[in-house]
Order: C-alpha cells, then structure tokens, then sequence
C-alpha cells in the first residue's frame, strides 16, 4: 500500500495544497484556496509552477511546512472573516486517495 502525501505550497500569495501518493508517479492533484469563500477547490493551473517550470513567472512559489500554511490560510480567513469555511472538496479528495489511490 502506498502513502499518501499532501504538500503545501505558496504560489505567490494563494495556499495551494496537493495531495499525491509517495512515489509521486501521478503528479498529484492540487487544492488552491477561493478567495471568496475560504476553500479550498481543485484548480490544475498551478501544477507548472509546482512541479515543473514556471506557467506564470511572476508566481514565485514557495514549499511550506504544515504549520506555516496553516497559519497562514488562517491568516486570510480571519482577514475576510471566513470562519466556516466548506473543506469538503479537499476532504472527498484525500479520501479518494487514501481508500483508492494507496490501495492501486
């Protein structure tokens, strides 16, 4: 069975969260958070940035500790006042990839 695995990312200023399995043969499917609501919802336009070269180099991008992610993304929230934000799609994801993907 194979690990699965969520990174965290800064794509200039959005939080980007991809999940992908330990030996990284599919590139992973990346989470960035909706301005609006505070979620966070598949969006595969930052997938250049992260794992190859850069679609938009005015997008510096930065690899984050869990921590300093979350601390940021709670940073945002806060400023827009979201403080019940829906994660479900992130949520459906992982388990996707944990009672699927890992098990393949």
């Amino acid at each position: 069975m194979k690990s699965v695995n969520v990174s965290y990312f800064a794509v200039g200023a959005r939080p980007i969260k991809v999940i992908h399995l330990d030996d990284r043969v599919l590139a992973g499917t990346p989470y960035a958070m909706d301005w609006i609501d505070g979620s966070f919802r598949i969006d595969h336009s930052y997938m250049d940035n992260i794992w190859g070269p850069p679609l938009n180099d005015d997008a510096d991008t930065q690899e984050m500790t869990q921590q300093a992610f979350e601390k940021m993304v709670q940073h945002y929230r806060s400023e827009k006042g979201l403080n019940d934000c829906d994660n479900s799609e992130f949520e459906n994801g992982l388990r996707y990839y944990r009672d699927v993907l890992a098990k393949g």
